[in-house]
Parts: structure tokens; C-alpha cells; sequence
């Protein structure tokens, strides 16, 4: 384990979780860079002007999301076991493996028809959606083990600040690179940025991610529920579990009405949509650096459910907004809460969780809540579609309320008792060290 450190440390930790941060910072921004390039591969080089255009890109989502629930979980077992540190260098050297292998055939994929092209560049984002299972879960269980607890705040502030700006540059840059030096220097970013993690991770000391491999011998079933029955029995675990996915079903909400919602209730051109993103991306950073000293200031479960709290009601005041320019402040806003619960979650799960089971547990949150997620985003599109398009018929306070207010209201109402309940509940079951 990490030595302990004294309050009065570094910015940035120690020497293991810069390596850490610096190489996750390039490889962040390689993947949003690459993540974008290939969108506008399918639109433009696979599929131009074709109906069935969407119908591929949506494509690329989902090849993307399904090894996160067919896989993670069962991955999770895995990196308990193994050697996270190994782990993380092999995943890095296997995906630039995978783009170098690509960038090789680019001129044999170029000649073959549209359905060899789509099949190749959707293989490659299974194999480094495949890597992310695996990549994942261990980095958790590596900042388990290089990062002190009273440091795991200010190591995930630090980390979310810098992949909400890989977030903002690497799609930023996408278009130049692409339509200026084509596809090639896409990969070839994309490759560089996992050598340079690769790098940074063999940096780091060499006894770290060894602790965390169980001295007997493994059964994968046995782990594998042994896990799960952590995963459901712990109050902590439970109640954040729970917590999140009540939050997740008004964050669907969001999600999958924002666009409509812009347009028919702010008034605004559907081409201004993109600088919520942009709003909300500058609230986070901003979010995550608040997070790092109030996580520290309040308490772990404080900055947990007070944030969740204020996502809530930031959304419900958003939803009864009319005005573009008003609409873009608050979803900017919105952003700060949102990233200091992250920045909270994570050191809150770590605190109550034995280092042999990070790895699982986390490989267990992430596709529970994104299913979560994406039902939400189903199920209120559904709703959507089946309302009057022009304002419900339904009075509340001398106002005719518009469906999506309604619906953006019930998201918000969502999140805030998600948060309630976390609140109320983690009050009575945390353990003392947890508590602020």
C-alpha cells in the first residue's frame, strides 16, 4: 500500500498517481478523439447520403455498450485476482495492437465494399470496448492501492477534470485531424496516447497492484458470487446502488428529451443544442475542482447526497425554464453538483469496500446503472411520443403545462429523492469512518 502522506502533500498526490493521471489524461482524449473520428467515418466515408446512415451510427453506440453488460461483470472477477498493474499495461498494448492492426489494412478496408468496411470498424470498437471492461475496474483497484483514503477525493476531482476536458478537446479536434489528415493520424493519436499510458502505468512502483492478488488459489464462480453477495448485502453499497439508479431513471429523462425540449420549450434552433454540452462540460470542471475540497470540508456522505440533492433541483428549475440564455445558465450549473457527486462516489464505495473486492463491485455498479440509464432513456421517449405535442391538458397553478416540463420536472423529482434517500438512510447505516 501507498505510504501515508501528510495533509499537507502536493497538488498532485504523489509520484504513482501522477504517472497515473498523466497517462489517463492522454488516453482520455485519444479515445473521445477517436470515438468522434469514427462517426464521421460512418457518415461521410462508409455510408454518405445514405438512409440507413443513423441506423450505423447507432450501430457504433451499441457496439460499444454491449460488452459493458455481457462482460464487466464477469471481467471484475478477473482483475481481483490478477495483477492490476499487469492488467492495465497488457489491455493498453493489446488496443494499440488492434489500431495498429487497422491502420495496416486501411488500404485493403478502403477497396472493400461498404459491409467490410462497417464490419472491420465495428470490430475494432468491440475490441477496445472489450479492453475498457477490463481496463476499468483495475484502475479503480490500482487508485485503491496507490491513493491514502483522505486523498481519494482530491485523485478523482483531478481525474474528472481532466476527462471532461478530453471530453471537450478530443471532439473538438476531431474534425480537423479527420477531414484535414484523414483517418491515419487518427489512429496514429489514438495509438500514442495508449503507449504513453502504457508508459506512465510501467512507471508507477513496481510492488503496486500486487497487493490486491488473494494468496489462495481462485475459484471464478466462488469469487464471482462471493462478490455479488457483498455487492447486496453491504448497507453502503446498497443504499449508493440504489440511490443512483432512482437518480439514473430522471437522468434518462434528460437525456433523451433535452434535444426536443431546447426546441420546443427554450425556443432556440436545434444547431444551439451543442453549447448545453459545452456549458455543462464547464460546470464540471469547475465541479471538480469545488468537489476536491468540499468532499474534504463536509464528509463523504455530505458531498454525496447534497450534490445528488442539488442535481435534482437544479433539473426541476431547469425544466420550467423558457428562455434559451436562461436554460444554458442553469444546465451549466448543473454541471458543478453532478461532478462533485462523482467526485464523492467513488472514495465513498472505496471506504466501505475491501480492497480483494474493488474490482467486482465496481465491474457490478457500472452496468447496473447504465441499464438503468438506458431504460430510462426508452421508456420516456415512449411516454413522449404518446403525448399531445402542443401542451398537456392538465392545469397546475394557472399554467398549461407542457408535457416535457412535465416529464423534465418528474426527472428532477427523480434525482432529488434518489438523493433523500441516501441521505436518510446512509445516516443511520455508515460506518463511523465514513461519516464526516
Amino acid at each position: 500500500m501507498a505510504p501515508a502522506l501528510s495533509t499537507a502533500g502536493p497538488w498532485w498526490i504523489h509520484r504513482d498517481f501522477a504517472y497515473l493521471w498523466i497517462g489517463q489524461s492522454f488516453s482520455n482524449t485519444g479515445d473521445a478523439l477517436l470515438s468522434t473520428s469514427f462517426v464521421f467515418l460512418v457518415v461521410t466515408g462508409i455510408a454518405p447520403h445514405q438512409l440507413w446512415a443513423p441506423l450505423a451510427v447507432s450501430g457504433l453506440l451499441m457496439t460499444q455498450m454491449v460488452p459493458q453488460f455481457l462482460l464487466r461483470p464477469l471481467a471484475g472477477v478477473w482483475v481481483d485476482q490478477w495483477n492490476t498493474r499487469r492488467i492495465m499495461i497488457v489491455v493498453d498494448a493489446l488496443r494499440a495492437l488492434a489500431l495498429a492492426c487497422y491502420w495496416l489494412s486501411s488500404s485493403f478496408v478502403l477497396r472493400a465494399g461498404w459491409p467490410w468496411r462497417l464490419g472491420v470498424a465495428y470490430s475494432l470498437v468491440l475490441l477496445m470496448s472489450v479492453g475498457t471492461q477490463f481496463f476499468n475496474p483495475a484502475q479503480m483497484v490500482l487508485l485503491a492501492d496507490i491513493v491514502p483514503g483522505p486523498y481519494r477525493g482530491r485523485a478523482t476531482g483531478l481525474s474528472l477534470i481532466t476527462l471532461q476536458l478530453a471530453m471537450v478537446i478530443g471532439p473538438a479536434l476531431a474534425a480537423p485531424v479527420f477531414f484535414l489528415l484523414g483517418m491515419n493520424w487518427v489512429l496514429a493519436a489514438d495509438l500514442g496516447s495508449f503507449l504513453i499510458s502504457c508508459a506512465t502505468i510501467w512507471a508507477i512502483t513496481d510492488s503496486r497492484g500486487n497487493t490486491t492478488v488473494p494468496p489462495e488459489a481462485q475459484h471464478f464462480w466462488q469469487d464471482f458470487r462471493a462478490g455479488f453477495r457483498l455487492f447486496v448485502s453491504q448497507p453502503v453499497l446498497r443504499t449508493v446502488a440504489v440511490s443512483l439508479a432512482v437518480a439514473m431513471l430522471g437522468i434518462g429523462i434528460l437525456q433523451s428529451l433535452n434535444v426536443f425540449f431546447v426546441t420546443q420549450n427554450l425556443h432556440a434552433h436545434v444547431a444551439w443544442f451543442g453549447y448545453l454540452g459545452a456549458a455543462f462540460s464547464a460546470g464540471s470542471i469547475l465541479g471538480g475542482a469545488v468537489g476536491m475540497f468540499w468532499v474534504a470540508r463536509v464528509g463523504l456522505i455530505r458531498a454525496y447526497t447534497g450534490s445528488m440533492c442539488a442535481v435534482g433541483l437544479a433539473l426541476i428549475l431547469y425544466a420550467w425554464m423558457d428562455r434559451f440564455w436562461l436554460g444554458l445558465c442553469i444546465f451549466g450549473l448543473l454541471g458543478i453538483p453532478n461532478a462533485v457527486n462523482n467526485v464523492a462516489v467513488s472514495p465513498l464505495i472505496l471506504k466501505v469496500t475491501p480492497i480483494p473486492f474493488v474490482g467486482r463491485i465496481f465491474a457490478l455498479l457500472a452496468p447496473a446503472w447504465s441499464g438503468v440509464f438506458f431504460l430510462s432513456i426508452f421508456l420516456s421517449g415512449a411516454l413522449y411520443s404518446s403525448m399531445p405535442a402542443h401542451g398537456a391538458s392538465m392545469p397546475l397553478f394557472g399554467w398549461r403545462m407542457h408535457p416535457l416540463t412535465l416529464l423534465m420536472t418528474l426527472g428532477g423529482m427523480l434525482v432529488l429523492t434518489g438523493g433523500i434517500y441516501a441521505y436518510t438512510t446512509l445516516r443511520q447505516i455508515a460506518p463511523e469512518e465514513v461519516m464526516p
